[in-house]
């Protein structure tokens, strides 16, 4: 089982980043584990997306597929830190 690593300073620079689908997004920004917690994913860059509320509210509600279909930057952002086990899975 992986440990979970807290990086608060991690964290904050990502969210400082603005939202991964556009800079028109508007409010807070959230850091999204792309793995979630519950499901072993850690506080590392390549798991930690920044989301804007509405996006990541979205994401719980259409999921991968429908995200990746939806946005060609969150399909990009994957892309980019080599998460192919999350576009497989949004495949199936």
């Amino acid at each position: 089982m992986k440990k979970r690593i807290i990086n608060r300073a991690l964290i904050e620079e990502i969210r400082l980043e603005g939202c991964t689908i556009g800079n028109d997004c508007l409010g807070c920004v959230d850091v999204d584990h792309v793995t979630t917690r519950g499901g072993g994913g850690n506080d590392v860059r390549e798991n930690l997306m920044p989301l804007c509320r509405k996006h990541h509210t979205e994401k719980g509600q259409i999921a991968f597929s429908g995200m990746i279909k939806k946005y060609p930057e969150y399909f990009k952002w994957l892309l980019k830190f080599n998460r192919d086990d999350i576009i497989e899975r949004a495949r199936r």
